[in-house]
């Protein structure tokens, strides 16, 4: 009786399987592969994520070239915890020069109940051209 009938009614284990069989080279072969493979994502994923992150983190910057887009983006973000708004319905410039602006942005607030409210907002321009965040204070509300 050859090896390979008494191998198809037993369970296969490494001490039945010569090391010069060819079903022993084909999981070596398999084995190897699949550590490849692995690999290769494991490397993938290391470079591509922090690709990611730098890639927003530089449009986000580019866009807050524009003072409308910082207070959007700054007013609904995590940035103004305690004064985050849910959607910014209204943003007046009361002051701006080069390097400083004053918005008054006003909305509804993040937190349930959603409550109309205004924010004085403050900020200043950084030394790459876009606007950051430097202070919030709450506005009395007579709506």
């Amino acid at each position: 009786m050859s090896t390979a009938r008494r191998l198809d009614n037993r369970r296969i284990s490494k001490k039945t399987i010569d090391t010069n069989s060819r079903l022993y080279r084909f999981n070596i072969r398999k084995k190897r592969k699949i550590k490849l493979v692995l690999t290769r994502a494991i490397i993938i994923a290391l470079l591509l994520i922090p690709l990611t992150i730098v890639g927003r983190t530089l449009y986000i910057n580019y866009k807050c070239k524009d003072i409308y887009y910082a207070v959007d983006y700054y007013m609904t973000s995590k940035y103004a915890k305690d004064y985050k708004l849910l959607r910014v319905k209204e943003v007046n410039l009361t002051y701006e020069d080069d390097k400083t602006a004053q918005v008054t942005a006003s909305g509804l607030e993040d937190t349930s109940p959603h409550k109309y409210s205004s924010y004085k907002v403050s900020f200043e321009k950084t030394s790459k051209g876009y606007w950051q965040i430097d202070n919030i204070s709450p506005v009395n509300n007579d709506k």
